[in-house]
This record gives structure tokens, C-alpha cells and sequence, in this order.
């Protein structure tokens, strides 16, 4: 939400405005087939890796001892916020942030499967991410049409990578079901017009 107060507070991208603007940011989290689980409003648009703590703090009370998996962008690229994940009993699964070299051809392979009803394939290599401070993990290169390669890190070795890719790259699913909803269930409509008094600071 672009944010008009005379506060200094954070940029981020605003979507309704196709601009970045000076912000607050509410983080919607949804489970793997896109439908919303709970949303955690930032204060002052904190950044991701300062709200991370407070959103995995709202998912277990949904999911209790359940074992489940962040997903996030780049914008989570942080070796502290990984250990956090870790030490939480989280696994974690986000993008590898450039820069970064490509893998030798040779270490490519097609792989295909069937997932959510249709058959997902990608030209992939598994390895591994090792840098110092960092924790080990699983990393994943999947080669894009133009030729370039997109790395995925993971905790989980014990899922298959056309899987991981495919639930990373599924995160659009979000995106999508609140564009549906808007559009066929008018979902941004307000539902009235009462208002409450927000903390003028």
C-alpha cells in the first residue's frame, strides 16, 4: 500500500501503482495450491528477513507441529534468516541470489513429472550450495528458454527437483488466485465503509 504520511519510511514496489513509492506491506502466505493460509501486516514496511520471525511465528499456531516449507524470493536472501528457518524446524526453498556462474552443460539433464494433474518438465542439474557462513544446502540449476539458468536452493534433499522447481516456480499461484478473486468474486471491494483510528505515528 503506498504510503502519503511525512514519516521516512521504506520503498517497495506497489503494485496498483506500477511504481516504487514509499510503502507499507502486508505478507500474504498461502499454502502450495495457492489458497491463502493468513496474512501478517509489517509495520513501516519492515523487509522480509525482519519479518520472517514474526510470520513463521503466525504459521505455527496454524499448523502447529506440522512440518511445513517457506517458500520466498530473493528478497529473503539472507544466511542468518536461513539459519533461523533452520533452527525453527523449517525447510526452506527460494531462489539462489546473483551473482552466480552457470553450470557446464554436461551436468544437465531433462526431467519430467507429473504433477497436479499435468505433466511438468525442465531441463535440470542437482548440486549443492557451500559458502562459508552460510548453511549447506541442496542447489538446483534449471535451464530457461533463452538459455540462461535460474538456481534454486533447498534444505530438502529428499524431494524430487522437478518437484521443488515446479513449487517454486508455482509461487505466481498466489498472484493468480487473488487476481481471479478480484476479478470474478470482487474480492477488493470494500465490505463497508466504518472505520477505526490507526496510530498516528
Amino acid at each position: 500500500r503506498a504510503y502519503s504520511g511525512k514519516r521516512p519510511i521504506g520503498k517497495a514496489y506497489v503494485t496498483t501503482r506500477k511504481s516504487v513509492l514509499h510503502a507499507e506491506t502486508d505478507y500474504w502466505v498461502n499454502l502450495s495450491n495457492g489458497q491463502p493460509l493468513l496474512v501478517v501486516h509489517a509495520p513501516a514496511n519492515e523487509k522480509l528477513t525482519e519479518m520472517m520471525q514474526a510470520i513463521i511465528d503466525e504459521v505455527k499456531l496454524v499448523l502447529g507441529d506440522r512440518r511445513a516449507m517457506i517458500v520466498f524470493d530473493r528478497g529473503g536472501w539472507c544466511k542468518d534468516l536461513f539459519r533461523m528457518l533452520l533452527g525453527e524446524g523449517f525447510d526452506l526453498l527460494t531462489y539462489r541470489k546473483e551473482p552466480l556462474s552457470n553450470w557446464g552443460e554436461e551436468r544437465f539433464q531433462e526431467r519430467s513429472r507429473k504433477l497436479d494433474g499435468h505433466t511438468v518438465k525442465y531441463e535440470l542439474a542437482d548440486g549443492t550450495f557451500q559458502k562459508k557462513g552460510w548453511p549447506r544446502l541442496r542447489c538446483l540449476a534449471v535451464k530457461r528458454k533463452d538459455g540462461r539458468q535460474t538456481q534454486i536452493l533447498c534444505s530438502r534433499y529428499d524431494i524430487d527437483p522437478v518437484e521443488l522447481a515446479y513449487r517454486m516456480f508455482g509461487r505466481w499461484k498466489q498472484e493468480n488466485w487473488f487476481k481471479y478473486m478480484g476479478e470474478q468474486f470482487a474480492l477488493d471491494v470494500l465490505v463497508d465503509y466504518a472505520t477505526q483510528p490507526d496510530d498516528p505515528d
